[in-house]
């Protein structure tokens, strides 16, 4: 794993060695610890709501500022990406 950063108690952003930056939102009828993994249609107990592309390499580091309206992500490709963050998440944004 890259990076991880939480922009509130149930949503949050990963990124990994794919160059992407996923956004997830947990599902709160599931409180026990769980494996989330990415795919097309979603995981159990929660659910990737965005996905950034834009890094050429593994992405290493992430961090919500302005009270979560922006993600800064940094990766080997020696990029710095800020990516404008809406208040709610929405599947397929």
């Amino acid at each position: 794993m890259g990076g991880l950063s939480w922009l509130s108690g149930a949503e949050f952003v990963s990124a990994d060695k794919d160059k992407r930056v996923l956004g997830w939102k947990l599902s709160e009828a599931e409180p026990a610890p769980r494996v989330l993994y990415p795919s097309n249609r979603g995981v159990a107990g929660g659910h990737i709501t965005r996905v950034h592309v834009g890094h050429t390499a593994p992405v290493q580091a992430l961090v919500f500022v302005d009270d979560g309206k922006r993600l800064i992500s940094a990766g080997n490709d020696a990029r710095v990406m800020v990516w404008a963050i809406n208040s709610t998440y929405e599947e397929g944004s």
